[in-house]
């Protein structure tokens, strides 16, 4: 049986969608409902809902008063991010660089409350031949560049994180569908806002979606943070979208039975109103799905090794635990020189190839220095999680993946 704590979570997540205050029925562990809101990034909605309780069922005031602080400050941080963006814009604008605004930044204007909808970065797609114009802005903008990979290039200035993409998609979700080709042309169904400003068209934008909540699910989870902007945007849009295409093109995605499993998990949890009749889940695998999603957090690190999904993927093309296990261990300890300069610490070796040894010698002196038992234990579970993987590959069929 599902634990309290988790139902009264998903009670308090309903009040901030219905608006209506709600009372628990039994004693609840108000520290683990905070850590709850904590991992999954929604205490600023936490709160809303506790401020509409009665006061006699809300946590003691030394945790309410932090609750309120956390909530005043998301405010604020979520103003001042708005003021950053709005100065990249018109930079954008001035040098004439077309921008997409991709998932947190865009879905926020679903929320009821555009503030409470937390995001750790920003993510704007330009047009590729646009990536050096960019860079060189955002730095006479201010922020500090870093290099994550070809597609994306992040960017920090103080509160304001960016992750500036030319492509939407670089993952491998599903073996034989080619998830990056399919999103390669993204201007073509996005609609001009503003002078450089781009909207995706709704039906697009639900498929990304999904598919991104389908590439996390792959690697190593997806909490519930991201079933809510789902509820949310079916909300706004459901109504006016063209759910034949959709359904088409999620037909070729094949990611039909997953899309389903979504939308259902959201009636279930927030009493959402869906294109399609909710299935019976078994209540096992509904019970199991709800903890992991609650309790691995936004993208699942709480309770998983993110590098499991890496090998779950290799094991697909190797099939030897072993072989596939090993091999991630070493690209994690000895990454290719590609991929080595591309990391901050590491990009005074660009272009100095024969140097990568040393940086390699560094790079094993640094984890064995700085992470210690903790790495050791992270390369452990690579190399002796055969089980886990199999556990995640039993939930990965249920959930169509």
């Amino acid at each position: 049986m599902l634990n309290y704590n988790y139902k009264f979570f998903i009670e308090l997540i309903n009040s901030f969608i219905s608006n209506e205050p709600v009372k628990p029925k039994y004693d609840v562990e108000w520290d683990e409902i905070i850590r709850l809101a904590k991992i999954n990034n929604l205490l600023g909605i936490l709160f809303t809902s506790i401020e509409k309780m009665d006061k006699s069922n809300r946590p003691k005031e030394e945790l309410y008063n932090k609750l309120k602080r956390n909530f005043l400050l998301q405010i604020r941080n979520s103003d001042q991010i708005d003021m950053y963006v709005k100065k990249v814009i018109k930079a954008f604008e001035q040098e004439d660089i077309d921008h997409i605004f991709l998932k947190g930044y865009e879905i926020k204007h679903c929320y009821p409350v555009t503030e409470l909808r937390s995001m750790s970065d920003v993510d704007i797609l330009i047009r590729k031949e646009d990536r050096e114009k960019s860079d060189k802005i955002l730095k006479d903008l201010g922020y500090k560049g870093n290099f994550t990979n070809c597609e994306v290039w992040d960017y920090r200035k103080k509160i304001s994180y960016l992750e500036i993409h030319t492509s939407m998609v670089s993952d491998e979700i599903k073996q034989g569908i080619d998830y990056n080709k399919y999103f390669s042309n993204p201007w073509e169904h996005a609609v001009l806002t503003s002078k450089n400003t781009y909207k995706l068209e709704e039906e697009y934008h639900l498929i990304f979606l999904i598919v991104h909540m389908a590439k996390h699910f792959s690697e190593c989870g997806c909490g519930i943070r991201m079933f809510l902007d789902i509820e949310f945007y079916l909300k706004k849009y459901s109504q006016i979208l063209d759910w034949d295409y959709i359904w088409r093109e999620l037909k070729n995605l094949e990611l039909v039975a997953f899309t389903e499993i979504v939308f259902t998990l959201c009636n279930r949890w927030f009493h959402s109103e869906i294109p399609i009749e909710p299935f019976d889940l078994e209540e096992d695998f509904y019970e199991k799905i709800t903890e992991n999603v609650l309790l691995g957090g936004i993208f699942g690190f709480e309770l998983s090794n993110y590098k499991l999904g890496m090998v779950r993927h290799d094991l697909n093309k190797s099939n030897s635990y072993f072989k596939s296990s090993f091999k991630i261990c070493k690209i994690l300890i000895f990454p290719p020189y590609e991929e080595l300069i591309k990391q901050k610490q590491y990009s005074k070796i660009k272009n100095k190839k024969y140097l990568i040894l040393f940086a390699w010698i560094y790079r094993l002196l640094y984890i064995l220095i700085t992470r210690g038992k903790q790495g050791f234990s992270y390369l452990f579970d690579i190399l002796f999680g055969k089980n886990k993987i199999k556990e995640q590959n039993e939930t990965m069929n249920k959930l169509g993946l």
